[in-house]
């Protein structure tokens, strides 16, 4: 035997070179510590890529995000040209409808309207005849009609010669509170919103007051 080398009994003395045993034992360690680094590195790329993956996904959804902003913000702009628009139409109307009452205020100036008086028929100049009639026998007044139309059952719109005329039947007509058995009116031509602020007077004259109990 050499001296450079083991024997096989002598376990304390150690030869420079590696036995077929520990050479074995070293190859075999080797494959499986390069198999956990190389499965370490795969999981290291993976987490890697998932880490790429969510900082573009931020990304994307703060994109988004401005995005959504920006499109509420024009919304809002939209939103409140469309506001002022609507403010300015209605103005518009509230004039329009203004300026509608005073034309249709100025057309009905001369009328009278003359409820309760039973008239059959629906010739015009049959009506204006019964009640420039009637007119004149329980007012005691000449007036002048110009048109005259049913409105209903018991109910004439009449026409007059002019502002004058009416005004004097409208002075004179309590005396239609002496015909007996009957119930006759005579009352303003009033436009859709004059009836309406009418019937809101009546409503509230109906109202019993409060005597403070």
């Amino acid at each position: 035997m050499k001296s450079d080398e083991y024997s096989i009994d002598d376990g304390k003395r150690r030869s420079p070179d590696y036995t077929k045993n520990e050479m074995f034992a070293r190859s075999k360690k080797m494959p499986r510590t390069s198999e956990k680094k190389q499965k370490g590195e795969e999981k290291l790329d993976a987490l890697m890529i998932i880490m790429k993956t969510l900082v573009q996904d931020v990304k994307k959804i703060r994109k988004q995000q401005k995005d959504y902003q920006e499109e509420i913000r024009q919304l809002k702009i939209v939103n409140k040209e469309i506001k002022k628009e609507i403010e300015i139409l209605k103005n518009e109307i509230k004039k329009m409808t203004i300026r509608l009452e005073t034309i249709e205020g100025e057309k009905r100036k001369n009328n009278v309207v003359i409820q309760g008086l039973g008239i059959d028929t629906t010739n015009g100049k049959e009506i204006k005849e019964e009640i420039k009639s009637f007119i004149e026998k329980q007012l005691g007044m000449d007036v002048e009609i110009k048109n005259a139309k049913k409105l209903g059952n018991k109910a004439c719109l009449l026409e007059l010669g002019s502002e004058t005329e009416k005004q004097e039947i409208m002075k004179n007509k309590g005396k239609l509170k002496s015909i007996r058995n009957e119930k006759i009116y005579i009352n303003d031509d009033m436009t859709k919103n004059e009836r309406k602020v009418q019937g809101k007077i009546k409503s509230k004259n109906r109202i019993p007051k409060n005597n403070n109990r």
